[in-house]
């Protein structure tokens, strides 16, 4: 878990740019390359976030990070996506409970939450299977193709992590 460096932002538009990523996410595609440099120097020193890439035997799998960093209420947002030719091994999982742990324990935060759409299978059965709780459901918070869909907001507190 390294933070997010310039080098890391080739990989980061490509796999934005992926329909197995952008399916479940809420930003505009195509993403630009050039319009995420601009991000990424708006972003890297801002206290209220740390943004992280996961490497595998040198091969970036996984960025995500911790966003909305509220130390008044002590929580933070997560947020988590996986290199589209590397999902269902297990990475996504191992960087969300490597996230949570530097949340807790390194920010010595109370509480991570993040929000996910209700068709996303996969994301809820794997916040569900690290220890995270279903607090709510926004229903038909988002439309997509005409179709309303319902999103869910997760919570794990620091006692909470398996």
């Amino acid at each position: 878990m390294i933070r997010l460096e310039t080098s890391h932002l080739h990989d980061r538009v490509s796999w934005m740019n992926n329909p197995s990523i952008y399916n479940y996410m809420h930003y505009d595609v195509p993403v630009k390359m050039d319009a995420t440099i601009n991000w990424f120097n708006l972003i890297k020193n801002d206290n209220n976030r740390c943004d992280f890439t996961f490497f595998h035997n040198e091969k970036n799998v996984v960025m995500g990070g911790l966003t909305n960093i509220n130390k008044n209420v002590s929580k933070a947002e997560l947020y988590v996506f996986v290199n589209p030719d590397m999902q269902s091994l297990g990475y996504g999982k191992k960087a969300v409970k490597l996230l949570c742990k530097y949340a807790f324990y390194q920010l010595s935060l109370n509480k991570v939450y993040l929000f996910t759409d209700s068709n996303n299978v996969l994301a809820n059965n794997l916040y569900l299977s690290i220890g995270f709780v279903l607090e709510g459901v926004m229903r038909q918070e988002v439309c997509r193709d005409g179709k309303y869909i319902d999103r869910n907001y997760y919570g794990m507190l620091s006692f909470e992590l398996l």
